[in-house]
């Protein structure tokens, strides 16, 4: 699937939908959801589902040359692949009127359409309800979430040509969302894949993010889908004083200036200055502003070889985001609770393997699975790690004190 969707313009795919352990029911407050039939363990696939609808707009062709619908009913434009695909749905249920209600029965925020029926023989199709359906359910996507981690991960300075796509899975459009979701979305081509973030429990609904959880510096905007909010995080950053929460914004900006100047010691200083600004215990309240500036720190520290320093510093970072970890150096590592799927979190889990690698080779291969499966779920497929990690990480083997070997990380 990575290698047709990487070749083939538009990345339609000829693969089916394959629909896991999951059905539709109504929820009590967000109309309908996904829920579980059954329990399903970290990195499960739950669903795998072809667009009904996708459309793709080529970064070669200049934005400004592109077509552009105005809503004046709603004082709203979109253009591109959205604009793209509200054409090719509308022109799709006009040659295929029966197919109308895939797309009809989806959320539509309250909107009223036309109850005109067919006029000579024709399917009368009501433009602005579409354009609603799609501002409400259609998903922006990349052709590949296996391109994106790779630009965002292990280079960030690259630039490469993105195709500005979006479509339309229905299934997938009826997760509700959430900041503390259990699943995550990739996608291959039109291909999007929904795998379990962690274990979840029969009929339990699925959650998503709409958009991804800010670090705490702004409350996040739902008020397009109709909603706020309500979770530990939200609420927190509505009831934190805008002097803090501007504090936060300056020092994680600050912290990434001192380590651009490599002046290590300061940006300690200010993380844990960061790290203060937070008054609930990280069992009530996660602490996102604190991921990005802890995983800064801990690639410096294992560029040092200060692989201390570095286990530290990635421990706080996966703790801050939820994840409850045991062991490693004195025992067994393992996780009892995941925490949600951040970016840099195969990263994260690369640096704490490379920093048990001497002292607990065991908890340094364990860190290995862990930071393959953060993978599949982040990418939707587990086959590319090593192709994806193989050009700054090699497993070698390296003599261990009773004289054998133990396979591990090497840079």
């Amino acid at each position: 699937m990575q290698e047709k969707a990487s070749k083939t313009y538009p990345p339609l795919l000829d693969h089916a939908t394959w629909i896991g352990p999951v059905t539709v029911r109504q929820t009590k407050s967000q109309g309908r959801g996904l829920f579980t039939t059954e329990a399903v363990k970290v990195g499960d696939l739950l669903l795998c589902e072809k667009a009904v609808a996708y459309a793709t707009e080529h970064p070669s062709r200049p934005r400004w040359h592109s077509n552009l619908h105005v809503n004046t009913e709603t004082g709203t434009t979109i253009q591109g692949g959205q604009l793209a695909l509200a054409s090719s749905i509308i022109e799709k249920l006009y040659k295929n009127p029966s197919s109308a209600s895939t797309i009809t029965d989806l959320h539509s925020g309250g909107f009223k359409q036309v109850s005109t029926g067919p006029i000579d023989g024709k399917p009368v199709i009501d433009t602005f309800q579409i354009a609603r359906i799609i501002s409400l359910n259609c998903f922006g996507s990349p052709t590949s979430s296996r391109g994106d981690h790779i630009h965002d991960a292990l280079d960030a300075s690259r630039s490469p040509e993105r195709l500005h796509n979006c479509g339309i899975w229905p299934y997938a459009s009826m997760i509700n969302h959430s900041c503390m979701s259990n699943a995550h979305r990739a996608f291959i081509g039109d291909m999007m894949i929904i795998r379990a973030t962690t274990n979840i429990p029969a009929n339990t609904e699925l959650t998503i993010w709409y958009l991804l959880p800010a670090p705490e510096n702004q409350p996040m905007d739902f008020r397009h889908w109709g909603f706020e909010c309500c979770c530990a995080m939200c609420t927190d950053v509505r009831a934190t004083e805008p002097r803090i929460l501007w504090t936060r914004t300056r020092q994680r900006d600050q912290i990434g200036i001192a380590l651009e100047n490599k002046n290590r010691e300061h940006a300690e200083i200010l993380i844990e200055r960061l790290a203060e600004t937070y008054s609930h215990p990280l069992e009530q309240v996660l602490r996102l502003g604190l991921w990005e500036p802890l995983i800064l720190i801990a690639g410096v520290y294992d560029r040092l070889k200060q692989q201390d320093e570095a286990r530290e510093a990635v421990s706080r970072a996966l703790a801050a985001v939820g994840f409850v970890i045991e062991g490693g150096v004195e025992g067994p590592l393992v996780v009892d609770k995941w925490g949600l799927v951040m970016d840099d979190l195969v990263v994260a889990w690369i640096i704490l393997g490379k920093s048990l690698l001497k002292v607990a080779p065991e908890s340094a291969m364990q860190a290995e699975r862990y930071a393959r499966m953060a993978y599949l779920i982040s990418v939707g497929e587990e086959a590319s790690f090593d192709a994806t990690y193989g050009v700054s990480l090699k497993v070698a083997h390296e003599p261990c004190s009773e004289g054998g070997q133990v396979e591990g990380w090497v840079v």
